[in-house]
């Protein structure tokens, strides 16, 4: 993504047996860090433009409940669960973050605030 007035706070966490719990905590800890620095960029500000999402299959809604907690209900997010070729559970997910993390029973996101106008349309 190339957004020089947009920023973009990745996160990466590991599934506990409280999903919504460890969403919502990795969720409000990258937007602190997108507040801390939401006064140098003139075209960010309030709640993200949309959540991108790559979790570990399972707990899904509960990840989503969490999200919402931390962002409130209007916050858009898109991407879904992570898979492999024969649902033998070698899925990955991967983050930036800290020089680049990986896991196998998590969820890895990120709060994207774009400096554009994003819009999205539900099809089938």
């Amino acid at each position: 993504i190339y957004d020089p007035e947009g920023f973009y706070s990745p996160g990466i966490f590991e599934y506990t047996d409280r999903p919504a719990d460890d969403a919502f905590r990795a969720c409000k800890k990258a937007y602190i860090e997108f507040k801390a620095i939401r006064d140098t960029k003139k075209s960010v500000h309030g709640v993200p433009s949309f959540v991108w999402v790559n979790g570990a299959p399972d707990p899904e809604d509960r990840t989503l409940a969490g999200f919402a907690r931390a962002l409130g209900e209007g916050t858009p997010v898109v991407g879904g669960s992570s898979a492999d070729n024969d649902i033998s559970g070698k899925w990955k997910q991967w983050c930036s973050l800290n020089g680049g993390t990986i896991t196998s029973s998590g969820c890895s996101f990120t709060l994207c605030f774009c400096s554009a106008l994003v819009q999205g349309q539900l099809f089938t």
